[in-house]
Protein backbone atom coordinates (compact mmCIF):
# COMPACT_ATOMS: atom_id res chain seq x y z
CA UNK A 1 0.00 0.00 0.00
CA UNK A 2 1.40 3.29 -0.76
CA UNK A 3 2.07 5.11 1.88
CA UNK A 4 0.79 9.01 2.70
CA UNK A 5 -0.16 8.86 -0.95
CA UNK A 6 -2.22 12.90 -1.11
CA UNK A 7 -2.08 15.62 -3.69
CA UNK A 8 1.50 16.59 -2.78
CA UNK A 9 3.26 13.17 -3.57
CA UNK A 10 5.86 13.55 -6.19
CA UNK A 11 5.34 10.50 -8.73
CA UNK A 12 9.11 8.33 -10.58
CA UNK A 13 7.59 6.11 -13.13
CA UNK A 14 9.10 2.80 -14.28
CA UNK A 15 8.31 2.07 -17.85
CA UNK A 16 8.43 -0.81 -19.73
CA UNK A 17 6.78 -3.74 -20.99
CA UNK A 18 6.55 -6.61 -20.03
CA UNK A 19 6.43 -4.42 -16.05
CA UNK A 20 4.80 -6.95 -14.31
CA UNK A 21 8.01 -8.23 -12.79
CA UNK A 22 9.39 -5.19 -11.84
CA UNK A 23 10.77 -4.44 -8.52
CA UNK A 24 10.94 -1.01 -8.29
CA UNK A 25 7.98 0.12 -7.40
CA UNK A 26 7.62 -1.49 -3.64
CA UNK A 27 11.65 -1.24 -3.16
CA UNK A 28 11.33 2.92 -4.45
CA UNK A 29 8.36 3.64 -2.71
CA UNK A 30 9.65 1.86 0.35
CA UNK A 31 12.99 4.10 0.76
CA UNK A 32 11.32 7.21 -0.18
CA UNK A 33 9.13 6.32 3.12
CA UNK A 34 11.98 5.59 4.97
CA UNK A 35 13.84 8.61 4.17
CA UNK A 36 10.93 10.88 4.74
CA UNK A 37 9.84 12.26 0.89
CA UNK A 38 6.31 12.26 -0.31
CA UNK A 39 6.81 10.42 -3.36
CA UNK A 40 6.32 6.38 -5.08
CA UNK A 41 7.42 4.82 -7.80
CA UNK A 42 4.54 4.32 -9.93
CA UNK A 43 5.17 1.01 -13.11
CA UNK A 44 3.51 1.89 -16.57
CA UNK A 45 3.35 -0.57 -19.26
CA UNK A 46 3.84 1.10 -22.63
CA UNK A 47 4.58 -0.94 -25.71
CA UNK A 48 7.73 0.43 -28.01
CA UNK A 49 5.25 1.60 -30.22
CA UNK A 50 3.49 3.69 -27.83
CA UNK A 51 7.00 5.00 -25.85
CA UNK A 52 7.79 8.00 -27.71
CA UNK A 53 3.58 9.44 -27.33
CA UNK A 54 3.93 8.03 -23.76
CA UNK A 55 7.08 10.00 -23.00
CA UNK A 56 6.45 13.26 -24.51
CA UNK A 57 3.21 13.32 -22.38
CA UNK A 58 4.63 12.13 -19.35
CA UNK A 59 7.77 14.84 -19.44
CA UNK A 60 5.14 17.43 -19.10
CA UNK A 61 2.94 16.52 -16.04
CA UNK A 62 4.60 18.81 -13.07
CA UNK A 63 4.32 15.93 -10.07
CA UNK A 64 6.63 13.90 -12.41
CA UNK A 65 10.32 14.28 -11.05
CA UNK A 66 11.92 11.29 -12.51
CA UNK A 67 11.44 8.30 -14.74
CA UNK A 68 12.89 4.89 -14.80
CA UNK A 69 13.74 2.72 -18.17
CA UNK A 70 13.83 -0.91 -18.31
CA UNK A 71 13.39 -3.28 -20.80
CA UNK A 72 12.83 -2.69 -23.95
CA UNK A 73 13.32 1.12 -24.08
CA UNK A 74 16.61 2.27 -22.87
CA UNK A 75 17.99 3.22 -26.24
CA UNK A 76 14.98 5.14 -27.54
CA UNK A 77 14.84 7.41 -24.46
CA UNK A 78 18.07 9.01 -24.87
CA UNK A 79 15.98 11.05 -27.47
CA UNK A 80 14.46 12.51 -24.96
CA UNK A 81 16.64 13.59 -22.26
CA UNK A 82 17.91 17.42 -22.91
CA UNK A 83 21.00 16.35 -21.48
CA UNK A 84 23.13 12.97 -20.72
CA UNK A 85 26.30 11.97 -18.61
CA UNK A 86 28.83 10.96 -20.12
CA UNK A 87 28.46 6.98 -19.58
CA UNK A 88 24.95 7.81 -21.47
CA UNK A 89 26.01 9.21 -23.97
CA UNK A 90 28.62 6.80 -25.03
CA UNK A 91 26.15 4.10 -24.98
CA UNK A 92 23.21 5.85 -26.19
CA UNK A 93 21.17 4.39 -23.99
CA UNK A 94 19.63 5.28 -20.55
CA UNK A 95 18.01 3.12 -17.58
CA UNK A 96 16.80 7.09 -15.60
CA UNK A 97 15.73 10.01 -16.27
CA UNK A 98 15.23 13.11 -13.98
CA UNK A 99 14.19 16.26 -13.74
CA UNK A 100 16.28 19.41 -13.38
CA UNK A 101 15.42 22.59 -11.33
CA UNK A 102 15.29 24.14 -14.80
CA UNK A 103 12.48 21.89 -16.36
CA UNK A 104 15.15 20.33 -18.61
CA UNK A 105 15.68 16.23 -18.39
CA UNK A 106 18.74 14.34 -17.75
CA UNK A 107 19.13 11.07 -18.38
CA UNK A 108 22.25 8.76 -16.68
CA UNK A 109 22.69 4.81 -17.32
CA UNK A 110 23.75 3.17 -13.67
CA UNK A 111 23.10 -0.32 -14.52
CA UNK A 112 27.06 -1.06 -15.22
CA UNK A 113 28.23 0.90 -12.11
CA UNK A 114 25.59 -0.70 -9.69
CA UNK A 115 26.99 -3.75 -10.64
CA UNK A 116 30.60 -3.08 -10.00
CA UNK A 117 29.55 -1.29 -6.80
CA UNK A 118 27.93 -4.85 -5.79
CA UNK A 119 30.90 -7.02 -6.91
CA UNK A 120 33.31 -5.11 -4.68
CA UNK A 121 31.33 -4.98 -1.58
CA UNK A 122 31.14 -8.34 -1.47
CA UNK A 123 35.32 -8.50 -1.96
CA UNK A 124 35.21 -9.31 -5.91
CA UNK A 125 37.81 -6.75 -7.66
CA UNK A 126 37.33 -6.37 -10.87
CA UNK A 127 40.39 -4.64 -11.64
CA UNK A 128 43.16 -7.21 -13.65
CA UNK A 129 40.33 -10.33 -14.09
CA UNK A 130 39.25 -11.41 -17.03
CA UNK A 131 35.27 -10.81 -17.74
CA UNK A 132 32.74 -12.19 -20.38
CA UNK A 133 29.87 -10.20 -21.29
CA UNK A 134 26.99 -11.81 -23.05
CA UNK A 135 24.14 -9.66 -24.09
CA UNK A 136 25.61 -6.15 -26.04
CA UNK A 137 21.57 -4.58 -25.07
CA UNK A 138 21.31 -1.63 -22.91
CA UNK A 139 22.32 -3.27 -19.52
CA UNK A 140 25.04 -5.64 -21.05
CA UNK A 141 26.52 -2.52 -22.62
CA UNK A 142 25.95 -0.32 -19.04
CA UNK A 143 28.12 -3.42 -17.49
CA UNK A 144 31.09 -4.13 -20.50
CA UNK A 145 31.73 -0.19 -20.07
CA UNK A 146 31.71 -0.31 -16.22
CA UNK A 147 33.93 -3.25 -16.61
CA UNK A 148 36.35 -1.96 -18.80
CA UNK A 149 37.06 1.06 -16.56
CA UNK A 150 37.11 -0.73 -13.53
CA UNK A 151 40.14 -2.53 -15.03
CA UNK A 152 39.07 -5.78 -16.33
CA UNK A 153 39.82 -7.73 -19.44
CA UNK A 154 36.84 -7.87 -21.56
CA UNK A 155 35.25 -9.92 -23.75
CA UNK A 156 31.55 -9.69 -25.41
CA UNK A 157 29.35 -12.53 -26.77
CA UNK A 158 26.45 -10.86 -29.04
CA UNK A 159 24.52 -13.07 -31.14
CA UNK A 160 23.79 -9.52 -33.15
CA UNK A 161 27.41 -8.91 -34.89
CA UNK A 162 26.54 -5.15 -35.52
CA UNK A 163 25.15 -4.79 -32.06
CA UNK A 164 28.57 -6.69 -30.94
CA UNK A 165 30.61 -4.47 -33.14
CA UNK A 166 29.26 -1.45 -32.31
CA UNK A 167 29.73 -1.97 -28.84
CA UNK A 168 33.31 -3.09 -29.34
CA UNK A 169 33.86 0.57 -31.28
CA UNK A 170 32.33 2.76 -28.17
CA UNK A 171 35.32 0.57 -25.76
CA UNK A 172 38.76 0.29 -26.13
CA UNK A 173 40.80 -3.31 -26.12
CA UNK A 174 37.85 -4.90 -26.27
CA UNK A 175 37.39 -8.82 -27.59
CA UNK A 176 35.00 -11.04 -29.45
CA UNK A 177 33.61 -13.92 -26.75
CA UNK A 178 32.04 -17.26 -28.15
CA UNK A 179 29.72 -17.43 -24.92
CA UNK A 180 32.10 -20.53 -23.68
CA UNK A 181 32.74 -19.17 -20.09
CA UNK A 182 36.51 -21.36 -19.59
CA UNK A 183 39.32 -19.06 -19.02
CA UNK A 184 37.25 -16.28 -17.64
CA UNK A 185 37.05 -14.94 -13.85
CA UNK A 186 33.45 -13.81 -14.44
CA UNK A 187 30.59 -14.07 -16.87
CA UNK A 188 27.74 -11.66 -16.51
CA UNK A 189 24.65 -12.45 -19.32
CA UNK A 190 21.80 -10.09 -19.79
CA UNK A 191 18.60 -11.69 -21.86
CA UNK A 192 15.10 -11.03 -22.01
CA UNK A 193 15.10 -14.83 -20.77
CA UNK A 194 15.83 -13.57 -17.28
CA UNK A 195 12.75 -12.35 -16.78
CA UNK A 196 11.72 -15.89 -17.01
CA UNK A 197 14.16 -17.44 -14.64
CA UNK A 198 11.90 -16.44 -10.97
CA UNK A 199 8.52 -17.32 -12.15
CA UNK A 200 5.83 -15.15 -10.29
CA UNK A 201 8.47 -13.26 -8.51
CA UNK A 202 10.59 -12.49 -11.80
CA UNK A 203 13.53 -10.61 -11.53
CA UNK A 204 13.21 -7.07 -12.99
CA UNK A 205 17.14 -5.72 -14.80
CA UNK A 206 18.32 -8.48 -13.33
CA UNK A 207 22.29 -9.99 -14.32
CA UNK A 208 22.42 -13.74 -14.72
CA UNK A 209 25.91 -14.21 -13.55
CA UNK A 210 27.98 -17.44 -13.79
CA UNK A 211 31.46 -16.58 -12.01
CA UNK A 212 33.51 -19.35 -13.37
CA UNK A 213 37.10 -19.62 -11.14
CA UNK A 214 40.23 -21.69 -12.17
CA UNK A 215 37.92 -23.92 -14.75
CA UNK A 216 35.24 -24.85 -12.15
CA UNK A 217 31.89 -23.64 -12.44
CA UNK A 218 30.24 -21.78 -9.68
CA UNK A 219 26.41 -21.47 -9.13
CA UNK A 220 24.98 -18.21 -10.99
CA UNK A 221 22.98 -15.71 -8.89
CA UNK A 222 20.93 -12.64 -9.91
CA UNK A 223 21.41 -9.02 -9.25
CA UNK A 224 18.68 -6.71 -8.78
CA UNK A 225 19.77 -3.04 -9.81
CA UNK A 226 17.19 0.21 -9.40
CA UNK A 227 17.46 3.81 -8.99
CA UNK A 228 16.61 5.65 -6.56
CA UNK A 229 16.10 9.35 -7.13
CA UNK A 230 15.98 12.26 -4.39
CA UNK A 231 17.28 15.93 -3.71
CA UNK A 232 18.70 15.74 -6.97
CA UNK A 233 20.99 12.85 -7.41
CA UNK A 234 21.13 9.60 -7.87
CA UNK A 235 21.89 7.05 -5.89
CA UNK A 236 22.29 3.34 -6.60
CA UNK A 237 20.32 0.85 -4.50
CA UNK A 238 21.62 -2.34 -4.88
CA UNK A 239 19.37 -5.65 -4.09
CA UNK A 240 21.75 -9.11 -4.27
CA UNK A 241 19.84 -12.70 -4.39
CA UNK A 242 21.74 -15.16 -2.91
CA UNK A 243 25.27 -13.24 -3.64
CA UNK A 244 27.59 -13.33 -0.59
CA UNK A 245 28.00 -16.95 -0.68
CA UNK A 246 28.89 -17.47 -3.69
CA UNK A 247 31.27 -14.39 -4.05
CA UNK A 248 32.92 -15.00 -0.86
CA UNK A 249 33.87 -18.63 -2.44
CA UNK A 250 35.25 -16.65 -5.38
CA UNK A 251 37.19 -14.60 -3.14
CA UNK A 252 38.64 -17.34 -1.11
CA UNK A 253 39.80 -19.41 -3.81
Amino acid sequence: MLPRLSGATRIHLIVGDPIDQAKSPAGLTRVFAERGVDAACIPMQVPAPDFDAFLAAAKRVQNIDGIVITVPHKFSATRHCETLSARAHKLAAVNVMRRETDGRWSGDMTDGIALVAALRARGFEPKGRRALVVGAGGAGSAVALALAEAGASLAISEIDPARRDGLRKRLADVAVGSGDPRGFDVEIGWTDICLLIDGDVGVEDGFVLLLVTQGREDRSFDLHAAVDERDGECAVQLNCIALDQVLNQVVND
